[in-house]
């Protein structure tokens, strides 16, 4: 599951053509919240109708993206999905013969591939965003 995400992300950010300049990008940090408490481990990404692309990891709740992998000011659809293990080994899809632990879509897709999620990114804000979700998608 996570490996398609990762798939599909790289390929929106080769479609984006990312120049890696960073000239008029601001770097991006933040927190994301799952029933009040971090996201142990997820993604998120910032898509804008101009086809500007930003993703990162989120590990314990934070994420941060440089300047040069990052996205002008303006407002931006945002995705993010989590994921928990749990604890059963399958077939790894990305390595035939390997076994790898399952895990499991945690974020509802509400804020994911039926995000409704936007995000104004400004000068003052980027190096602050909190996004604070909800299990039951309220």
């Amino acid at each position: 599951m996570m490996s398609r995400l990762l798939g599909l992300t790289l390929c929106v950010l080769a479609l984006a053509g990312c120049n890696g300049s960073g000239q008029g990008k601001l770097p991006l940090a933040g927190s994301v919240e799952l029933d009040g408490l971090p996201l142990a481990t997820g993604d998120i990404l910032f898509t804008s109708v101009s086809g500007a692309v930003a993703t990162a990891s989120i590990v314990d709740g934070k994420f941060a993206i440089p300047a040069d992998r990052s996205v002008p000011a303006g407002t931006y659809g945002v995705q993010i999905t989590g994921y928990e293990k749990t604890g059963k080994m399958i077939p790894d899809s990305d390595a035939p013969g390997q076994m790898v632990e399952e895990t499991k879509s945690i974020v509802p897709a509400k804020y994911n591939m039926a995000s409704e999620l936007t995000q104004d990114i400004t000068a003052d804000n980027a190096s602050s965003l909190e996004f604070r979700l909800s299990s039951d998608g309220e």
